[in-house]
């Protein structure tokens, strides 16, 4: 049985014609559903997806659309980087920086942090986010070098990410079993509000375990301030994003807040207020220019199990 990263023989050989290469290989299936493990397995690497659309909206007036995503990703440091762009429809233009349990949003001048929850390694996208199955073809060129890369190239024949592929090539890696290249055209509307759109995939593999460190944007560091604000033992479900940082943990309000304010007090904070509403318990706090504003309720989530939020301000 073939492995996951090798294409599966299914059916008999082909013959090429003149001026072509000859080959006499089995027709394949190259099944592109576990790349995300087959990348994870490299030091470093660049992927780079291009889709490209032209057609007419609604109203009939031609139209065109391009989505540009980038993705960067080192193991040494553990860091990602994305960036995402989109002209058309609308107009998009995002990058993220990843490292450890934190993502960095930029827009602009402005760096908003936020956790990454339980998982904090997965991509924001894998490329199977761009194709779904298997996508079958026979081997129609071998030793192809792409960037370093000895890779065998695949006709590609069958419907992927929501749209249908009229035609397309895919170069596999012969070590490691990954993409390096996708190219087709399409047909089809991904959603699009270009109702009979046509045009160009693209996915490109580069700077496998050759990339530099990524550095975060220095205006993003030091601007996680909520991580340093204390939790309490057992806490869970912590979330952090700009200046607002929640988390969940077991036992009554009344108590949870009594825990949580000496919490603060013991971080250097000075409580300037505390009152309770409507079984809601209220404290301000204050260390240095910062203010911290607190609320802890009953979680609508679980039964004896309190919510703590807090909302920093300079």
């Amino acid at each position: 049985m073939p492995s996951q990263n090798q294409p599966e023989q299914s059916a008999t050989s082909t013959t090429s014609t003149e001026g072509q290469r000859a080959l006499s290989e089995p027709v394949q299936k190259v099944n592109l559903a576990s790349q995300e493990v087959q990348l994870s397995r490299l030091s470093s690497f660049r992927i780079e997806y291009t889709l490209s659309l032209t057609g007419k909206d609604r109203n009939g007036n031609p139209r065109q659309e391009t989505i540009r995503y980038l993705q960067e990703v080192t193991t040494n440091p553990p860091v990602q980087r994305v960036r995402l762009t989109q002209e058309g429809s609308e107009n998009i233009n995002l990058e993220i920086f990843t490292t450890g349990n934190t993502r960095y949003y930029l827009d602009g001048d402005r760096c908003f942090p936020m956790s990454t929850g339980d998982n904090p390694n997965r991509a924001i996208l894998t490329p199977e986010n761009f194709w779904e199955g298997l996508v079958t073809g026979k081997v129609v060129e071998r030793d192809v070098t792409i960037d370093g890369i000895l890779a065998d190239r695949y006709e590609v024949s069958e419907p992927t990410t929501g749209m249908f592929v009229q035609r397309g090539d895919a170069w596999i890696a012969r070590e490691g079993g990954f993409v390096v290249r996708y190219v087709a055209s399409v047909t089809g509307t991904m959603q699009s509000p270009y109702p009979d759109a046509v045009g160009t995939l693209e996915y490109r593999v580069s700077g496998v375990n050759a990339l530099p460190p990524i550095q975060i944007p220095q205006r993003c560091l030091g601007s996680d301030k909520a991580a340093e604000l204390p939790t309490l033992p057992g806490a869970r479900e912590v979330s952090r994003f700009g200046n607002v940082f929640s988390f969940e943990v077991d036992g009554a309000p009344a108590s949870t807040a009594e825990a949580y304010r000496a919490a603060m007090t013991a971080q250097g904070w000075t409580e300037k207020d505390f009152f309770e509403a409507g079984q809601t318990y209220f404290a301000e706090f204050a260390k240095g220019e910062q203010t911290a504003s607190v609320s802890i309720s009953a979680s609508s989530k679980s039964q004896g199990t309190s919510a703590v939020m807090v909302v920093l301000s300079d």
